[in-house]
């Protein structure tokens, strides 16, 4: 694919450019818009979610967050887990 030469100074890469010798690459202006896009979604959230402002409320929200959490991760590792498992049940090599 394409090789890294992100930290060699000679790098013919068309996406890296060398100025007073710092490297910059031309994808790093990515990171303009994608935080104008994450700061309007979360004024979105703080608009469509509701203001919670009773300790009982705001425990309830972590722990739901928490759940949320651990189902994300279980799904994640059952997934790779069952994979695996089924790889090596057809003998197949990763």
């Amino acid at each position: 694919m394409f090789r890294s030469c992100h930290f060699e100074k000679n790098c013919q890469s068309p996406f890296l450019f060398w100025r007073k010798g710092k490297n910059f690459r031309l994808y790093d202006l990515l990171q303009i818009p994608l935080s104008v896009l994450v700061t309007r979604f979360f004024n979105l959230f703080g608009a469509v979610l509701p203001d919670v402002s009773t300790l009982g409320a705001r425990i309830a929200c972590l722990v739901f967050g928490i759940i949320l959490t651990g189902v994300g991760r279980f799904i994640y590792l059952y997934n790779s887990l069952f994979k695996k498992t089924q790889l090596r049940l057809t003998g197949v090599q990763e």
